[in-house]
């Protein structure tokens, strides 16, 4: 459905044969009518697309994160946006590889995110060079609640892209230059 902008000119096109030359009361008593209506269709309109999760900006943003149990606790609303989408992603997660490394790459504002599996039922997940909007432990409890039911975190690892690594692996710096890893 459309948004409809000019519900005055319209009603004042309509008006029948016998009332169609110039009335000012008529056209009076038709504006006042219509103008209420537009005023209607421009709230419902409000309603309708500016309430969304994608647009959504402070207080309506805020009211989102109340019917997901997430407070905003400080964040901006870009940050806050894409917790509550991940709060979202983790209420519809079947807890495969592809969600899990999304969610965690998404916590840790990953350019690289790895997920590493250990036999029987666990895994590793890896973050690079990211820009957290929460830390390891916040992550970790995301993680647990997108997970399937039996399987391990062994560890979350949030690594600079300068990270600190040994010998044999081309792309770690050595001591003095690399960084430490976090891992949780």
């Amino acid at each position: 459905m459309s948004l409809i902008t000019n519900h005055e000119q319209q009603a004042l096109r309509r008006k029948m044969g016998q009332y169609v030359q110039d009335n000012p009361n008529l056209d009076a008593i038709i504006k006042a009518m219509v103008e209420q209506v537009q005023d209607e269709e421009d709230v419902l309109d409000d309603l309708l697309t500016k309430r969304g999760l994608a647009v959504a900006v402070g207080e309506q943003l805020d009211r989102l994160g109340g019917v997901l149990d997430t407070p905003r606790n400080g964040l901006a609303d870009g940050l806050y946006r894409a917790l509550l989408l991940i709060k979202i992603a983790e209420n519809n997660s079947e807890g495969r590889i592809e969600e899990l490394i999304d969610i965690f790459g998404t916590l840790m504002g990953a350019t690289v995110t790895n997920l590493i599996e250990v036999f029987p039922a666990g895994f590793i997940l890896q973050s690079i060079d990211g820009t957290p909007i929460v830390g390891l432990p916040e992550a970790r409890i995301s993680i647990e609640r997108s997970k399937p039911a039996g399987v391990g975190i062994n560890a979350l690892i949030d690594a600079p892209a300068s990270a600190f690594g040994f010998e044999g692996d081309p792309d770690a710096l050595g001591f003095e230059l690399g960084e430490w890893a976090t891992a949780f």
